[in-house]
């Protein structure tokens, strides 16, 4: 052990600046705890408040946030207003519907962003829909990669009139009648005939708002856009590198190349191709420790995956199982020389 020597100091000294280290201490795991606890969620609402001025009127308004006067009909169906309606009082408070970009958290699934952004988690295929090209997999609860940037469309929550019919509906809010399929499907209605009343979320994933007014990434989601891309680059030196060094054994090259890759920022499959990769080389320079701990995280990422024993070597087996994970055995194939 490390001997400290203190000059020129007495034990009550000593036992006080400990106890206000302690009491440091306490005090910054409270404070992070509690700023954890307070981390703000992402905008979960596509409406902003807006508070009618002298001379507003709501084409003006759909010009300034859509760049098309016509488009104020979303604003009046989100309103509950026709164009009938009598003009609003100066200072009345009204609703426009905006979208909204988010970025991924650890943690996230296609279901759950459903879930939390679009009310429901069967909505999981729409929102991949809406986001392509973006690469999402299409497995609801495969867990994604954190930093991911995606754009929630608007959505408009409308109610249903007397003559409202799902074919009319569609040609008002997509310009053709043809997409009342959309409708339908994404409120989960079995039949065409909608009863006075009800409330259908018309989603319009095909209007872009106005940079200025849409509700953009807060400071976490930047950050975290910006650490997935640290991460890319990282994989796109550092694997080809690790690659070819194995085929030679420059397992320090590996390590070197492969070390400073976060888990989370990356698709399961990549990470569980550099895990294996890294975790592997470590254990060829007799650093199992190391190994595990880079086992532990990939479990953490992705807690379902299984090591075959017929493909992985006796020593990784042995590590992966100390960090938790599976190890299937499994018989060499038949020999098919007879064939």
């Amino acid at each position: 052990m490390r001997r400290v020597s203190i000059i020129g100091g007495r034990v009550s000294d000593l036992a006080t600046t400990i106890a206000v280290a302690a009491a440091i201490a306490l005090g910054s795991s409270m404070f992070v705890a509690s700023t954890l606890e307070a981390k703000p969620r992402r905008v979960r609402d596509g409406n902003i408040i807006h508070r009618l001025k002298s001379g507003e009127t709501f084409e003006l308004l759909a010009a300034e946030y859509y760049g098309d006067r016509a488009l104020a009909l979303l604003i009046r169906a989100e309103n509950g207003l026709t164009p009938q309606t009598p003009p609003l009082k100066v200072g009345t408070r009204i609703k426009i519907p905006v979208s909204r970009d988010i970025a991924t958290e650890a943690g996230d699934t296609v279901a759950s962003l459903a879930r939390e952004f679009l009310a429901d988690a069967r909505r999981g295929p729409f929102l991949v829909g809406f986001n392509e090209p973006v690469h999402l997999p299409r497995g609801a609860d495969t867990p994604l990669a954190a930093g991911i940037a995606l754009r929630i469309p608007i959505h408009i929550h409308y109610k249903v009139g007397a003559q409202d019919t799902l074919e009319g509906m569609a040609q008002r809010f997509y310009g053709s009648s043809r997409k009342s399929a959309l409708i339908r499907e994404y409120n989960f209605l079995t039949e065409d005939q909608i009863a006075p009343s009800t409330i259908l979320t018309i989603p319009l994933h095909h209007i872009e708002v106005s940079p200025s007014r849409r509700k953009g990434l807060d400071k976490g989601g930047r950050a975290r856009i910006a650490r997935r891309q640290e991460m890319q680059r990282l994989l796109d030196r550092g694997l080809p590198t690790a690659t070819t060094a194995w085929r030679f054994g420059a397992y320090d090259t590996i390590i070197a190349s492969l070390r400073d890759i976060d888990y989370r920022y990356v698709s399961v499959a990549m990470a569980t191709e550099v895990a294996i990769l890294l975790g592997s080389s470590h254990i060829a320079v007799g650093e199992e420790e190391a190994a595990k701990q880079v086992f532990t995280k990939l479990l953490a990422r992705n807690p379902t995956h299984e090591l075959n024993s017929y493909h992985v070597s006796p020593k990784v087996c042995d590590v992966w199982r100390q960090a938790g994970g599976t190890v299937i055995v499994d018989a060499p194939p038949e020999s098919r020389d007879d064939l």
